[in-house]
């Protein structure tokens, strides 16, 4: 982007400077891959200031422990992601069931869709995401399969095969308006997350022992 095209210029600086504050706002947390690209989502509409203190609430109101030195919210997200393929996407779900979900959907939550879709999508995401919290990540992630599952399942028999496709399926997604609609077809409440995240809770206990992905 051009804002941060200019290694001198104000947008990296900017960036530098708010994931340096925000380092010591949060000494435990730190800094950690994906968080860049939020604070460049959010300079590009907003001064830095406000930037920094939206990342503060994003990172710990919206994706807290997404971004720790475990990753663990992040693991036990993409657990729950399995479970949601399971509930919404049957056949799907049973042909990718040796392809783990945080093989292919960290790089989407974790960056909150930013290098994953194009970029009038991603801001439509961000509406949503902003109003729903996390369910809208998991939406995003079962739109973006939900129309390509007929094509998944009779042309990538491995999961090799499957993780190609999935690393450049994103980017078909042009249609912001399409997108957001197979979104909103996927009747996920924030209860139902919370029962899937307590059960993968439940059931993995070793996510509790997670190590250092940074």
């Amino acid at each position: 982007h051009v804002m941060f095209s200019d290694a001198n210029g104000e947008g990296q600086k900017n960036l530098r400077d708010i994931l340096r504050a925000y380092a010591l706002y949060n000494p435990t947390l730190g800094y950690c891959q994906g968080m860049g690209m939020i604070v460049g989502l959010l300079l590009m509409r907003m001064n830095p200031e406000d930037s920094f203190w939206m990342l503060v609430v994003i990172l710990e109101n919206y994706v807290p422990d997404y971004h720790s030195e475990s990753l663990y919210q992040l693991r036990v997200d993409a657990a729950a992601f399995e479970l949601c393929l399971k509930k919404f996407q049957r056949p799907l779900a049973k042909h990718m069931h040796e392809l783990k979900p945080l093989n292919y959907m960290t790089q989407w939550f974790l960056t909150l869709y930013t290098m994953t879709l194009p970029w009038n999508t991603v801001l439509r995401l961000w509406d949503m995401f902003l109003h729903d919290g996390a369910k809208a990540l998991f939406r995003a992630g079962l739109g973006i399969l939900a129309p390509k599952k007929t094509y998944i399942i009779k042309n990538c028999p491995t999961s090799s095969d499957i993780l190609e496709y999935l690393f450049s399926l994103p980017k078909q997604v042009t249609d912001p308006d399409e997108f957001i609609e197979e979104c909103l077809k996927i009747k996920l409440g924030h209860k139902d997350l919370d029962k899937m995240r307590n059960q993968v809770k439940m059931a993995h206990s070793s996510l509790d022992s997670g190590v250092n992905k940074r």
